[in-house]
């Protein structure tokens, strides 16, 4: 038997063994024990119950010993205020992809019919209709796994979102236009190693051809067949990557105006490219 002092203590030496993060310990507990940080904190000196200390330890031995995000182990996250559920089919939302919400938000407007592409999780998709209910939003995805996770976190969120199968822009041609895009595709060029907790989440969500310009080439190109004139399109983008979406829309676009903004750490994260009247 253990005190949870010494579970904190046992927990914190391993984990710096392995170079990893001590956040874990308390995320895990929280989820088994269903209480705060500060709670827990305040039973330091309580012994640990048997059945908790299993869960715990097998916990920490996915961290430490699979390197399985601690997202994926938890089963869920949290993004913009919302419980998202993840899993292997999606990636893990990043804080950085928090900006771009409040980005885009900047630019809807109400009763504006709004397109989060390559939704994965949803996260996106329900952070906009969560704080604008009066507008429609359609979310999209290539990956049928992925769009179940979307569909379950739209129900748990209990939000009115559209979700639609399909590669990037194809579905919505010939179709109805939309005033604003969201889009945080596949943008890591495939030959960038990433580290050994990030290859647990899926290669489709994370690779792009041509440097990672690919995806973002195939949305520009076609832009003008789903995005009303004077409408939005916001792209989330890699930190080196400005130069080369700059360089799509003027290979593709003619009347427009392109901007781009750091995100907290000073790195170039959001491109918002506007549709001009002619």
């Amino acid at each position: 038997m253990i005190t949870y002092a010494k579970l904190f203590e046992n927990a914190k030496k391993k984990l710096d063994l392995n170079q990893l993060e001590h956040r874990c310990i308390y995320l895990f507990l929280e989820d088994i024990l269903k209480v705060d940080r500060t709670k827990i904190m305040l039973m330091r000196d309580e012994i640990v119950d048997d059945q908790v200390l299993e869960r715990f330890s097998e916990m920490l031995a996915d961290y430490i010993i699979d390197l399985k995000p601690i997202e994926y182990i938890l089963g869920y996250t949290y993004f913009y205020g919302n419980k998202i559920s993840v899993n292997e089919f999606v990636l893990i939302p990043r804080d950085e992809t928090e900006e771009l919400v409040e980005k885009a938000l900047e630019y809807i407007k109400d009763e504006d019919k709004v397109l989060d592409l390559c939704t994965g999780s949803g996260a996106i998709a329900v952070a906009l209709k969560k704080s604008r209910d009066n507008i429609k939003v359609v979310a999209s995805d290539i990956s049928k796994e992925a769009l179940e996770v979307a569909k379950m976190n739209v129900k748990d969120n209990k939000v009115d979102v559209e979700l639609v199968l399909g590669d990037l822009l194809e579905p919505f041609k010939g179709k109805d236009k939309f005033e604003v895009i969201v889009c945080n595709p596949p943008y890591i060029s495939k030959d960038y190693v990433v580290n050994d907790i990030v290859k647990h989440e899926p290669s489709v969500a994370l690779y792009a051809d041509d440097n990672g310009l690919s995806n973002y080439e195939r949305v520009i190109k076609d832009l003008k067949e789903i995005l009303v004139v004077g409408g939005v399109l916001l792209l989330e983008i890699g930190f080196d990557q400005k130069d080369g979406v700059f360089g799509l829309c003027e290979k593709y676009l003619d009347n427009y105006e392109v901007n781009c903004y750091k995100d907290v750490n000073g790195n170039d994260r959001i491109v918002v490219i506007k549709l001009k009247e002619c």
